[in-house]
């Protein structure tokens, strides 16, 4: 039995037909189905769970050796950083200061 090979375009156009068969027939979700993130609460929540840190530096910075990682993730998470769920506590704070 011999295998017909495609072109690029072929496949492509056989695809596009599917994907579009599929558009047509699911049904519409009514409304978004996710809540959208928006940075200003997410500041706001992270600083809500900051606060029972009042322990601050001298210049003013929270203790990071005082916080729980879960706390330490989410400034992470806050800060725009990426790869932070699977750091330790030690290399959370280091990348937090800077210092990676």
């Amino acid at each position: 039995m011999a295998v017909k090979k495609h072109s690029k375009e072929e496949l492509i156009e056989f695809f596009s037909g599917i994907q579009a068969a599929i558009t047509r027939d699911s049904p519409k979700a009514s409304g978004r189905t996710r809540k959208p993130s928006s940075p200003a609460g997410t500041l706001q929540e992270a600083g809500m769970k900051l606060q029972p840190h009042e322990g601050l530096h001298q210049d003013g910075q929270p203790n990071l050796e005082d916080m729980k990682v879960p706390e330490l993730r989410d400034m992470a998470r806050v800060r725009g950083m990426r790869g932070y769920s699977k750091l330790k506590k030690g290399e959370l704070i280091d990348r937090l200061r800077g210092l990676a």
